[in-house]
């Protein structure tokens, strides 16, 4: 069956043994649904020498495996600094080892040099296949295995094909969760490693709220409740100020230090930090408007009274 949804988030998963594309989506209907798309294999670019007989080194690389993740590699032609050069795609079966099997590749290959071996899967599909989030997009699917209440979503399924763009459209109807955290210190600023956090308080656009407070010196029931209130609301967007560079990062430590699960993604997991500083939270989209601030020449002092003030918006 063809169905449309409107890509809120996706992301790389092993899930039973089986890799593969997980693509979060809000239908017209309203539903959120979970959409598996588990046709995309890992790779990385072999650059062979100009000596080297680029059919010769497939064949070789494809007996002699220099790792046993590899499966098999196809020639290619690619652009290199405007220099079109022959290549080697190397499909791997496992993507937790495709760094170390592009290395250990290159290295008795002898080939000139390896690309992409470093770039996450989920970027890697959203390049190859012109996806991005916060558009229509329609796949052909079967009804998945997968129980939909494990991951809050109404419906999961099975792509059979990749996702392809449709004529825009408005985006479907979302719910809005923000927050905000306070802690504080007798001694300078906060340290997460010592001082608990002492307020979470939080808001949706469909007008509920509510203020966590802690007690008895003891951020644990707090942080633990917070996790609660996410699931129960189900977001599809998390805003925050400063939430990348402090909210996130503070609330992770907390989470740590008390050993309390901080659950806010749609897998009921923690937030995950990327290589660039970045939070994403699975299923969701995590914004951090101060992101937005710091591209705003005209708002010169990046608080969110100041941004508000900007975007005639009232606090």
């Amino acid at each position: 069956m063809r169905r449309t949804f409107w890509l809120l988030d996706l992301n790389h998963a092993i899930y039973e043994a089986q890799s593969s594309i997980w693509l979060w989506g809000i239908t017209h209907e309203g539903k959120r649904v979970l959409v598996i798309d588990s046709n995309y294999r890992a790779y990385f670019y072999l650059l062979p020498k100009k000596e080297q007989d680029p059919e010769e080194l497939r064949k070789k690389l494809e007996a002699e495996k220099p790792h046993a993740t590899i499966e098999n590699a196809t020639i290619e032609k690619k652009k290199l600094l405007a220099d079109e050069r022959v290549v080697l795609k190397v499909f791997c079966k496992d993507p937790d080892f495709l760094e170390k099997a592009a290395r250990e590749t290159l290295k008795k290959t002898g080939a000139e040099a390896i690309y992409e071996e470093k770039l996450r899967l989920a970027i890697k599909y959203q390049y190859d296949h012109g996806i991005n989030p916060c558009q229509w997009y329609e796949a052909d699917t079967t009804s998945s295995t997968i129980d939909p209440k494990k991951f809050n979503v109404q419906e999961t399924l099975t792509a059979t094909d990749h996702p392809r763009a449709i004529t825009k459209e408005e985006p479907p109807s979302l719910v809005h969760f923000s927050f905000s955290t306070l802690s504080v210190s007798k001694i300078g600023a906060p340290s997460a490693i010592r001082d608990p956090i002492q307020i979470i308080s939080w808001r949706t656009n469909k007008n509920a709220n509510e203020v966590l407070l802690t007690h008895d010196n003891s951020d644990q029931a707090t942080i633990e409740k917070f996790g609660e209130d996410v699931i129960k609301i189900n977001p599809d967007f998390v805003l925050s100020f400063e939430g990348n560079s402090i909210q996130w990062p503070y609330l992770v430590k907390r989470a740590n230090k008390t050993k309390t699960p901080l659950r806010v993604g749609r897998d009921e997991g923690p937030p995950h930090q990327s290589l660039y500083g970045h939070y994403s939270l699975i299923g969701r989209a995590n914004v951090d408007l101060l992101n937005f601030a710091e591209d705003l020449y005209e708002v010169k002092n990046k608080t969110i009274e100041d941004l508000a003030k900007y975007l005639g918006i009232k606090l």
